[in-house]
């Protein structure tokens, strides 16, 4: 059985996502002051970045889960399968 993977496009995607996303968690880390004044509440792509921020450590830690996941479970699993079944 063969695992399905997404294409390499949308593997870029979200490796640039998460390290964009990680950038921000350690810099909160070293200076939370710097970070807060850097962002300007009147502006619309700052909501939506918070928004993705509050997703990513949720999807790190479906993204570390999944390889375990997959070692116990069918290996045909898909990914969107297994979405659905770690919330139920």
């Amino acid at each position: 059985m063969e695992i399905p993977f997404p294409n390499m496009g949308t593997l870029i995607i979200l490796w640039e996502w998460g390290k964009r996303n990680l950038d921000i968690l350690l810099r909160i880390f070293h200076d939370p002051k710097s970070v807060l004044e850097s962002i300007d509440f009147d502006n619309f792509s700052s909501l939506a970045d918070a928004l993705q921020f509050a997703i990513f450590p949720i999807a790190a830690t479906i993204a570390i889960d999944l390889p375990k996941y997959l070692l116990r479970k069918d290996v045909a699993l898909s990914f969107s399968s297994f979405i659905y079944c770690r919330a139920n």
